[in-house]
């Protein structure tokens, strides 16, 4: 397998030209694409999160089809060519939103029990000032 070719696949797939380019859409630094090239190796999980539409199976071996749909997709205009159904073409995104919600729900309550805390630790300070400063006298 080929990460250099699958990388310049993925950039010419994407209409990217530069690794910089795929670097920042990825939302990782430039040098971990030319490590990858240099180590002959990739973080699929990065990828994948970005670019729902590639096949998993091909950025690992470099086999089989890029896409795992028929239909090709234009991630720096969010246009879809060719599309063969609305409802098809709306489940990557609407997987998307979803999950994006779901994180959100998830922080939310962890906010909830980070403030619950802040607030039991303020009340065992208060406690304790008050019984050093009787102390104090």
């Amino acid at each position: 397998m080929d990460i250099t070719l699958i990388i310049n696949k993925l950039k010419e797939h994407l209409n990217i030209k530069f690794d910089k380019e795929l670097a920042d859409f990825l939302g990782i630094k430039p040098n971990t694409v030319a490590t990858w090239k240099k180590r002959n190796t990739i973080d699929i999980d990065i990828i994948m999160s970005k670019c729902d539409l590639i096949d998993a199976n091909w950025l690992l071996t470099g086999k089989g089809n890029m896409l795992k749909n028929k239909y090709d997709y234009d991630y720096k205009t969010d246009i879809v060519e060719e599309p063969s159904n609305i409802d098809t073409e709306l489940s990557p995104l609407e997987r998307t939103l979803r999950s994006k919600e779901e994180t959100i729900n998830i922080l939310k309550e962890h906010c909830r029990i980070v403030r619950k805390d802040l607030e039991e630790c303020k009340k065992a300070y208060d406690l304790l000032l008050e019984k050093y400063l009787k102390l104090k006298g």
